[in-house]
């Protein structure tokens, strides 16, 4: 089945172009700024942006975070684009549960403090639990929580994650230290959620 997708805004990536798309047994055969042919389908894309599927590195979804969050990825992800997903402070799923989900997925695990100390046997377990679909692990890293007061439980989680050889997540509504002091905590390719609140 040929598909041509014509008159569409690209992006690829990199850039953004004005062009057509033709698409061959389900795969991108070419991108060119004038496809002509005959094919089982056209889309006319005119004012419209054509995209890769877009990537949310955080959301809850149902039955990962917890109890308290009820989202479906699919009414949440493919009306805007998203065909990709990661769970920010996954808890309660499993691979099985991943795996009904229509989303392309994966997992921040959420870590457990106690008094200023990372909970390693809990944190550990939930890794295991997703079997290899943890992309890494996610602070809470509030000052509402009374087992947070310091930069020293973001130290400990860190090192626990490149121990791990995962990123971290660090959710940092009211930090108690300066966003400086995360920063300078981070490495590269851990991510800082909520920034602006």
């Amino acid at each position: 089945m040929e598909i041509l997708i014509k008159n569409g805004h690209i992006w690829d990536g990199h850039r953004f172009f004005d062009g057509d798309i033709r698409i061959k047994d389900g795969l991108i055969a070419e991108i060119s700024p004038s496809i002509a042919g005959i094919f089982h389908f056209t889309y006319d894309a005119a004012g419209k942006l054509v995209t890769p599927g877009l990537v949310d590195i955080h959301m809850h979804m149902r039955g990962l975070s917890g109890p308290e969050y009820d989202i479906p990825a699919e009414a949440a992800c493919f009306p805007f684009g998203v065909t990709a997903a990661a769970d920010a402070g996954a808890r309660l799923g499993s691979p099985e549960i991943m795996a009904q989900i229509a989303v392309k997925n994966a997992v921040f695990v959420a870590t457990r403090v106690v008094h200023d100390h990372l909970d390693v046997e809990t944190t550990e377990k939930r890794l295991r639990q997703y079997d290899g679909q943890a992309l890494g692990v996610k602070l809470f890293f509030d000052e509402t929580s009374p087992h947070v007061t310091g930069i020293g439980i973001l130290q400990e989680v860190c090192a626990f994650a490149r121990q791990k050889g995962v990123k971290v997540m660090v959710h940092c509504n009211h930090s108690p230290c300066s966003m400086l002091q995360i920063v300078e905590t981070l490495a590269p390719g851990d991510i800082l959620s909520h920034i602006y609140h």
